[in-house]
């Protein structure tokens, strides 16, 4: 049921719209929270991918880059993003396969990553060959071109 908020409707997010939104609003609050009593702690530099991560056997950072955002701007804006195109493809396809497809986002975005670091050459500017990878910026550009192909007569 949605919510009315000064004349404008708040949708309800669903179960995995709400692990999302908690996932990486928790994770950057833990990395803050950990930086903030000492540096030598923070995780972020073991979450965020790198080509020479993964080459060194270390693929869970396919998947945890998405939880290092970096600044608490860029997070308020991707909760908002996940919020809305989230909650309205949830209703669609229900809580898991939102989940799946936002770690299967992630993952492709960060080999795509590690494809570009290995095809490009060493002389190509860096904007085409990152050393690292964070942010679930590749997940936010899949789900807007998720919902733009859902939702076609939408604005």
């Amino acid at each position: 049921m949605p919510r009315e908020l000064g004349g404008f409707t708040m949708p309800k997010p669903g179960r995995g719209t709400t692990i999302l939104l908690g996932t990486l609003a928790g994770a950057e609050l833990l990395q803050g929270l950990m930086d903030a009593v000492a540096q030598s702690l923070s995780i972020r530099r073991w979450l965020m991918f790198t080509t020479e991560g993964l080459g060194h056997g270390q693929v869970w950072r396919l998947l945890t880059s998405a939880l290092v955002v970096g600044h608490w701007v860029a997070l308020l804006f991707d909760l908002l993003a996940v919020y809305f195109l989230g909650t309205a493809l949830e209703r669609l396809w229900g809580a898991g396969r939102l989940v799946r497809f936002f770690a299967f986002s992630v993952v492709i975005g960060n080999l795509v990553v590690a494809l570009m670091n290995v095809v490009m050459p060493a002389w190509a500017p860096a904007i085409f060959r990152p050393s690292v990878d964070f942010g679930p910026y590749s997940a936010l550009a899949a789900l807007t071109v998720a919902w733009g192909i859902q939702y076609p007569d939408r604005q």
